[in-house]
């Protein structure tokens, strides 16, 4: 027994080399993609592709739709994915609220190994599987639904297995001298450096690797330390992006006001903040009183934030959307460094990735044109050719 914790003990530790040795060795990535004639709208021939990161030529591809009888055109497609941090398998999910299910692919043979049907576990704490994890330590799949009544917390799935390792529709038992915490359709990042896991979404908790809660970040203790005012306004944790160092990126919003943190975990401490100050005129549509008649005024509101935040390879500049227009910000001072329009409308629910080559940021666009991005200064270098039409990126980390 104790042989296996310290073997266990001894993988932690060199985790974060591994990872960093194999990102520097890889010469493929993996991208969800359609036909390339196929319209941004109803993609067709939805496939997952291996592709060369030095040439971005296709090396094998897998279809990766299914049939649905009765339900709109007949088929839907596996959404997302994330790879194992041994690089073996894809894991994959299609979305579908009520009828989830989850695909796990060999990375040798790009072959589908299995799949689960999350509406066939009877899991409570969620209907779908929208927001995926797979744990570098332990290959669980973590996951939560951003639709559905039945559960808004997250479950732990072993996909090899097609068991559930944890359902909690709330959150997981937490020492009794914890604060309540809220914790709503979560989502997960991963430090590397320490292997804890955060689930955010309103607050944070913090897992260690046996998914014990070994801390945790409250939104309104957040903006109190970033000189919010507190009160009337309720605060939720929207995001949380680790930095190379340790430290976490984190979006935390009232009800109209985006506020970015660096937030030091080890301190507990708020190290610097930015609250963002633009504005943008919305036509909004409004009804006569006496007419009955409806007519539009122009009114101000703060732009959003949304997509971020994203920290560059190298940890030094953070990315985020703001009303289509690419911000940029240095990661240990929060100084806005640039704010400029998007070469395009980004894609729904990620927009900026890691170059797989090792050469900046790519932009994905809602249309699937893809963009590499100055990791410094975030300014466009080229547009990327694809033989099909990227959809998402499968993320590695």
């Amino acid at each position: 027994m104790r042989g296996t914790k310290i073997a266990f003990a001894l993988l932690v530790a060199l985790l974060p080399l591994l990872c960093t040795a194999q990102q520097q060795q890889n010469k493929v990535f993996y991208t969800i993609g359609s036909a390339e004639h196929s319209s941004a709208d109803s993609p067709s021939d939805v496939r997952l592709y291996e592709v060369d990161s030095t040439n971005l030529r296709i090396v094998r591809s897998l279809s990766v739709e299914r049939e649905t009888p009765g339900y709109g055109s007949g088929k839907v497609w596996m959404q997302s994915g994330m790879l194992t941090a041994k690089r073996d398998s894809i894991i994959l999910t299609d979305s579908e609220p009520g009828s989830s299910r989850i695909m796990r692919v060999s990375a040798a043979g790009l072959a589908v190994n299995n799949q689960v049907d999350l509406s066939s576990l009877h899991i409570r704490a969620a209907e779908c599987a929208d927001h995926i994890f797979v744990h570098p330590v332990t290959g669980l799949l973590y996951f939560s639904c951003d639709s559905g009544s039945n559960g808004n917390g997250f479950a732990i799935l072993n996909v090899e297995k097609s068991s559930i390792v944890g359902d909690f529709p709330d959150l997981p038992p937490t020492p009794s001298r914890w604060p309540n915490l809220d914790v709503f359709k979560p989502q997960f990042s991963y430090d590397y450096r320490s292997n804890r896991l955060y689930v955010y979404g309103g607050d944070v908790i913090v897992l260690d690797p046996q998914n014990h809660p070994v801390d945790y970040i409250r939104a309104r203790e957040l903006a109190v330390a970033s000189k919010l005012q507190v009160g009337r306004f309720a605060y939720t944790i929207k995001s949380v992006a680790v930095l190379p160092n340790g430290t976490l990126a984190i979006l935390v919003m009232d009800a109209q006001t985006p506020t970015l943190a660096i937030y030091d975990p080890h301190r507990r401490s708020v190290l610097s903040h930015w609250t963002e100050t633009q504005k943008y005129q919305k036509l909004e549509t409004h009804t006569d009183s006496r007419t009955g008649k409806p007519f539009e005024k122009p009114v101000q509101r703060i732009a959003q934030l949304r997509l971020g935040p994203v920290p560059s390879p190298d940890g030094s500049r953070i990315f985020a959307i703001s009303e289509g227009d690419i911000v940029l910000w240095n990661s240990e001072t929060l100084q806005e460094l640039a704010r400029f329009e998007a070469p395009e409308s980004p894609a729904e629910t990620e927009c900026f990735y890691a170059a797989p080559d090792g050469r900046g940021m790519w932009f994905l666009s809602k249309t699937g044109a893809v963009y590499r991005l100055d990791s410094q200064t975030g300014k466009v270098t080229e547009k990327l050719g694809f033989a099909f039409r990227p959809l998402s990126f499968i993320r590695e980390r």
